[in-house]
């Protein structure tokens, strides 16, 4: 069997880009391009290559941020659709998971926990180990919970495991960190908190307890993740 004649691959060819033009030009495919959010609220985006923003609708469970990248689908007749962000798993939850791995705690004084440990990090670092704070990276509704394990509570005073809010943006949120108290002879303790927060607040978590021995080795264990926009 003899090879097919040159001309005629052209010719195939040819034939084939026309049709994938023409349905293009129809409105029968459907393209995705990358582009920068300009406003997170309307939404509106710029395509890479691009000066104009257009307005655009997003499919994402996961609030926007200016200046995000996103996978932008274009449907015609239909509009613009973000079905994406440009290096974050479509559905992830922003967010993280820490660890105290062993801190020694004086008896009998607030202390300010140290995370010395992460073990997950989804999107933005929020904290960079060592470290007292866990910084908030996105707008939305956060769930913080943090657990402790550490030698008995004796004497009958308070002991008390509480988060505050060192940094906080929003007006009308309690000002008194979360807290939970808990009674002599206890060893695991947690504290959880679900608040609203603003891109850049921040949070610390502070123990008080009284131990035989002091100071004593205290581990503790964080999660904090956006749960809503």
């Amino acid at each position: 069997m003899g090879q097919p004649e040159v001309g005629a691959a052209s010719n195939a060819a040819a034939t084939a880009r026309a049709l994938a033009e023409n349905a293009k030009r129809l409105g029968l495919t459907w393209t995705r391009r990358i582009a920068t959010v300009v406003d997170p609220d309307t939404p509106t985006a710029i395509f890479d290559g691009d000066q104009v923003p257009l307005r655009m609708t997003s499919m994402l469970s996961i609030a926007l941020l200016a200046g995000d990248r996103v996978y932008v689908d274009i449907i015609p007749p239909s509009g613009l659709f973000i079905v994406g962000r440009v290096g974050v798993v479509v559905g992830s939850t922003p967010g993280v998971r820490a660890r105290v791995t062993g801190q020694a705690v004086t008896s009998g004084a607030v202390t300010t926990l140290v995370w010395d440990v992460v073990d997950e990090t989804v999107g933005t670092i929020m904290i960079g180990p060592p470290s007292t704070l866990c910084t908030i990276p996105e707008d939305g509704i956060w769930a913080l919970h943090v657990q402790i394990s550490s030698a008995a509570a004796v004497n009958a005073v308070r002991n008390l495991l509480q988060i505050l809010m060192t940094v906080q943006t929003i007006t009308g949120q309690p000002t008194q960190p979360a807290r939970s108290v808990y009674v002599n002879g206890e060893t695991i303790v947690s504290v959880s908190l679900t608040t609203r927060c603003n891109a850049g607040d921040q949070f610390s978590v502070q123990m008080f307890q009284n131990t035989a021995v002091s100071p004593a080795t205290v581990t503790a264990w964080l999660s904090c993740y956006k749960v809503a926009p």
